[in-house]
């Protein structure tokens, strides 16, 4: 009995000694019912709008070639590689383009073959660089469209998944003044108006890029074979819209994003309600989709989010953008009702967008500028998203959710 009172004894002496004692280093200082709460906020966008500016489509995997609704697209291609022809004596020559994907619902659509006469850019004379950025704008008075040097039609697929070769018989002349003067611009694919638009696979695709078939006559009166592959391509995307490009349309009821128009848009929070002291956790971007005006395949559409860096008058030809750390992405899809940038990345770099705008500049942080949604794969198709802006139903503005905590506050504060 006297073991058991003694060691009920030493368990009320050590409650004792637990219970609210001083903690050594000031940590007595805090308050121990509130070691810092966690709090989460949803803030909608206070100001949006949209831009576009013409797509440059060089480096995607894909080629576009015809017309439908609001968009044309042409091609430019250049072959170089000749080494293998020891005469310019080639008597047949095949382009061969691989399509897989069509657009629109006309039945046929027939373009035209024309010589490229210069450089695609005269300001960048590297060539590698030329396809990164040409433009229609950019070469159309180097195409001489007076002499067709042949022709090409595609029409829709049957079935889906199906790869079909689309080919045009070009003139020989051309491509023997290619090999004997050791250089060339290309040719252009050049379409007349259908609404029917063709995706071929690309250079930058793993497989099924454009080929050129050649047949020629050796030096030793032998008939060869040569394939030469494409050296540079690039679809040519004009965007037929009333609003000028480059032109930022503000207060309107919604924003856009587009592969093929180039669409870009602009949103921007209010974070005064949150602290100051406040850590940053979580930021969850969510967007209402406007499914009436929004265009899709399964693959979707991927979605781009970058700080504005400098210039808050977003003027198009301005913008900076936040490049310390990588935009964080997600896919768009025009069969939800919602977008929302929910992978873990996404919403760990959002957080940290939010965390450093919060500081602000002065504290080591960012001016909140908002952020640049852009689409990841311009030129690449035809996809393109509507979004509400919240102008005239604010429940459908971009919302930003934000978890957060605020530092634990003294016993002793008011």
């Amino acid at each position: 009995m006297k073991r058991f009172f003694g060691f009920l004894l030493l368990i009320i002496i050590i409650a004792g000694c637990t219970h609210d004692k001083p903690l050594p280093s000031g940590y007595e200082m805090l308050d121990r019912g509130d070691k810092g709460e966690i709090f989460v906020e949803t803030v909608s966008a206070v100001r949006a709008g949209s831009y576009w500016e013409t797509p440059k489509a060089g480096t995607r995997g894909t080629l576009l070639l015809g017309e439908t609704e609001n968009f044309k697209s042409f091609v430019v291609l250049r072959f170089t590689n000749f080494s293998a022809i020891d005469s310019a004596d080639v008597i047949s020559a095949t382009l061969n383009l691989y399509q897989f994907n069509s657009y629109g619902e006309g039945t046929e659509c027939r373009a035209s073959v024309f010589k490229v006469t210069d450089p695609w850019l005269t300001d960048i004379s590297d060539q590698a660089e030329w396809e990164k950025n040409v433009t229609w704008q950019d070469i159309q008075n180097s195409v001489d469209m007076s002499y067709s040097y042949g022709s090409l039609s595609h029409t829709p697929l049957d079935s889906a998944g199906q790869i079909r070769t689309v080919s045009a018989h070009l003139d020989t002349s051309m491509v023997n003044d290619w090999i004997r003067t050791g250089s060339n611009y290309g040719i252009l694919l050049a379409v007349d108006q259908a609404d029917l638009m063709a995706q071929f696979f690309s250079s930058e695709a793993s497989n099924y890029w454009p080929m050129l078939e050649l047949i020629h006559v050796d030096q030793d009166s032998t008939v060869d074979t040569t394939s030469v592959s494409v050296y540079h391509d690039a679809s040519l995307i004009q965007y037929n819209n009333s609003v000028p490009e480059k032109e930022l349309q503000e207060n309107v009821p919604l924003i856009n994003i587009g592969n093929a128009s180039g669409y870009k848009s602009l949103i921007q929070f209010d974070f005064t309600s949150i602290p100051e002291q406040a850590t940053i956790h979580h930021a969850l971007l969510t967007l209402t989709v406007n499914k009436d005006l929004t265009s899709s395949d399964t693959t979707g559409i991927l979605i781009l989010a970058s700080p504005v860096v400098e210039d808050s008058t977003w003027d198009p030809a301005g913008l900076t953008l936040y490049g310390d750390v990588t935009s964080p992405g997600g896919y768009a899809y025009n069969v939800f009702d919602s977008f929302a940038m929910s992978s873990a990345d996404a919403v760990e770099k959002l957080a940290f967008f939010t965390q450093i705008w919060i500081w602000g500049e002065p504290d080591g942080g960012l001016v909140n500028n908002g952020l640049l949604l852009q689409p990841n794969d311009e030129g690449l198709d035809l996809t393109e998203i509507s979004f509400y802006s919240g102008l005239d139903d604010s429940s459908k503005a971009p919302t930003l959710k934000v978890t957060y905590s605020k530092p634990p506050a003294s016993r002793f504060s008011k």
